[in-house]
């Protein structure tokens, strides 16, 4: 497996373009040892509310079902139903860098998925700053853990981080002290890779309905039936405004569905009596 990274830390003229080279390499990396269910891409990850993640480095995505939105041949928009993870490639973890892979987790974890609960986020980081005062290690899980945290409360981590050079793994939970340093000699990259496959094995993906959900907007849609105009209406369900009993929030939405129907009905029998 190491041998994808090979020469990694040659000096390459611009920042970009080692930047590029280096996502590419990690992408190229997941492509060629992933199951094949899964796709390797990089890109934007959309919800249905029109919430949107920071661009993605390494989008891994279901390849069977995920729908191809794709823009160019180097970057795609992705259903978050369909997503099972990200992965932040970093030259050199520093704070400025530690900062942005916690923005990015906090985006992720923004989008509404329904059921299906969260989109996994790695980091894969060749490098990592060197303190004065504490090793590697020790120095990153305590800036990502800083990075997190503010006035508001303990913001998502990303659950799996790697530094290649220095080989060492953190591994976040949803509390601030739930968190695991390791170090290895040997067999970093295979330990990340077991890792990560094993997280996104449990991620649960789905395949939307593009048009109802992504790309009906303030449409109606009128329907020809036997000679006859029946005009269609997308129902629109409010998000429950409170945190209550799952049977609380069943009865909200079936109450929402009804007044949605309702209306619905009131709508097409005045476009009736207009005609």
């Amino acid at each position: 497996m190491l041998q994808s990274f090979e020469g990694w830390d040659k000096q390459i003229p611009q920042d970009g373009e080692k930047g590029g080279v280096r996502e590419r390499r990690v992408r190229e990396f997941l492509a060629k040892h992933l199951p094949s269910k899964y796709g390797v891409a990089s890109g934007h990850v959309i919800d249905k509310r029109g919430a949107t993640s920071l661009q993605e480095d390494v989008v891994i995505f279901d390849q069977f079902n995920c729908p191809v939105l794709e823009i160019d041949p180097a970057y795609q928009v992705f259903p978050c139903e369909s997503v099972y993870a990200t992965v932040e490639v970093k030259s050199t973890l520093d704070a400025g860098e530690i900062e942005k892979c916690v923005k990015h987790t906090a985006r992720l974890r923004e989008l509404h998925r329904g059921d299906l609960g969260h989109i996994e986020s790695f980091v894969f980081a060749y490098d990592s700053y060197e303190s004065s005062e504490n090793p590697p290690p020790v120095w990153a899980s305590d800036k990502f853990r800083e990075k997190a945290s503010s006035e508001a409360g303990y913001g998502p981590m990303p659950s799996v981080v790697l530094c290649l050079k220095k080989q060492f793994v953190l591994h976040f939970g949803l509390a601030e002290d739930d968190y695991i340093v390791d170090t290895l000699e040997s067999g970093i990259l295979l330990y990340y890779f077991d890792n990560l496959l094993s997280r996104i094995s449990r991620v649960q993906t789905s395949s939307p309905p593009l048009f109802t959900d992504y790309g009906w907007g303030d449409n109606s849609i009128k329907r020809y039936h036997k000679g006859e105009i029946v005009p269609i209406h997308k129902l629109r369900v409010e998000r429950i405004p409170f945190t209550g009993t799952k049977l609380q929030a069943h009865l909200y939405v079936q109450k929402q569905i009804l007044e949605a129907k309702e209306k619905m009905e009131q709508e097409q029998a005045q476009e009736q009596e207009e005609e």
